[in-house]
């Protein structure tokens, strides 16, 4: 099933598990994809859309996302372990949500954003069982919106 192809999905933290099965995921409808990471993707067929950048500097952060002009975002950069000793430890988390909701408010072509951290909550499920939940979610918030 091929869905709205002129669609344009930005991911953060693409190069992560998740972001590497959504980027797939994704791409195989038709999607118009960028992966925006500080590092790079797991796979050499989505080197071609990444593009490095941290999310908490902001105006590189905002000119990607204003010359790629997704119609929505997917935000899964964060860090998920716990060993940080301090909230600055997590600046990607705090800052970095705080920059995709600025700029999600003040680029006219995003319509969805979905937030979506992974840490902990699904450690009992297999592989296959959190990615299709994980898309079967992110399509549900897609489409509720």
């Amino acid at each position: 099933m091929r869905m709205h192809n002129s669609s344009r999905i930005l991911i953060t933290g693409g190069s992560g598990f998740i972001g590497t099965n959504l980027i797939d995921y994704y791409v195989s409808q038709g999607f118009a994809v960028l992966n925006i990471d500080i590092k790079p993707p797991r796979k050499k067929d989505h080197q071609g859309l990444w593009k490095e950048c941290d999310i908490r500097d902001y105006s590189d952060f905002r000119r990607l996302v204003s010359e790629f002009k997704p119609d929505s975002i997917l935000h899964m950069a964060a860090r998920a372990d716990i060993r940080g000793k301090e909230l600055r430890d997590y600046s990607s988390n705090t800052i970095g949500v705080e920059n995709v909701i600025k700029l999600s408010n003040e680029i006219s072509a995003v319509k969805k954003k979905s937030f979506l951290h992974q840490q902990y909550w699904y450690v009992k499920l297999d592989m296959r069982q959190k990615m299709k939940m994980i898309i079967v979610q992110t399509l549900r918030m897609e489409r509720a919106k």
